[in-house]
């Protein structure tokens, strides 16, 4: 909705400005909504700058001279980012240049806001929890726990976490938790490798542990369905020669018994 608002309102700026006929050098779709999320941040603020850039719009968000020698770009800067912001807490920050209409200092502010050391140190520290907590036990996807694992450690570094190599190293092997990999744990350990060349050994160490458990899976199935058909075809099984006592018999049984006792 935002955007949609965004590209009305900065078509009736270069209308105003007399700029009717000047190509519009960006498409407000470039542009996603940003709600105010610290999380979101990093992503929205990269695609935003791509797509300004690409549009020509990258010197009015960093020169503020640039930005006052043209004013329309500048305001049409402004109108994006109001039309991104609008549902999102974000807005409050934008909202103190309605009256100037300008889109340099509306986008350094979002970015003094969100990109402020004690932002980044609060993302480290939950970044730095999360890598912690992010494990592989037995039961898990060894895909999925990799790619958790690295996608984590690079937001980490991208926030100022400083976490060194070796100190990621030793994490990443002390959270692996699957039976399964604690030899292999055990010998990498004495190789002095990169983090590179310990997802490549992970690989290669996981593929051949997904291998055995789904050829063991099949073998257990395999002998399931083996065993189900020899019940069910074994003319000397149990099933077969068990039979139930008709109740008739033994019903007569017991009325001759009773009638012996009665003549003794």
């Amino acid at each position: 909705m935002g955007n949609t608002i965004a590209k009305s309102i900065t078509s009736g700026i270069l209308a105003a400005k007399g700029d009717s006929k000047r190509t519009f050098k960006i498409s407000t779709k470039g542009i996603p909504d940003f709600n105010g999320n610290q999380d979101n941040w990093t992503k929205w603020k990269t695609s935003a700058l791509n797509t300004f850039s690409a549009g020509g719009y990258k010197e009015i968000l960093e020169c503020c001279v640039h930005s006052e020698a043209h004013e329309t770009d500048n305001e049409v800067v402004y109108t994006l980012l109001a039309g991104a912001t609008i549902d999102g807490t974000a807005r409050n920050v934008v909202a103190k240049h309605d009256s100037t209409k300008d889109g340099h200092m509306a986008w350094q502010e979002l970015c003094y806001l969100f990109d402020g050391e004690s932002q980044l140190l609060t993302a480290a520290k939950r970044l730095r929890k999360k890598l912690q907590t992010t494990c592989l036990y037995a039961a898990s996807n060894s895909d999925r726990y990799l790619d958790s694992f690295l996608e984590t450690y690079r937001d980490l570094e991208s926030h100022g976490g400083h976490m060194s190599e070796p100190e990621a190293i030793g994490l990443f092997l002390d959270n692996i938790h699957d039976p399964d990999y604690y030899l292999w744990k055990t010998a990498i350990k004495l190789h002095k490798l990169s983090l590179d060349e310990h997802v490549l050994q992970f690989r290669e160490r996981a593929d051949d542990i997904n291998s055995t458990r789904t050829n063991r899976k099949r073998l257990r199935q395999h002998i399931r369905q083996l065993a189900g058909k020899c019940v069910t075809s074994s003319p000397d099984s149990d099933s077969e020669r068990w039979k139930p006592r008709p109740l008739r018999k033994f019903v007569a049984r017991r009325s001759v018994v009773m009638v012996l006792r009665k003549s003794s």
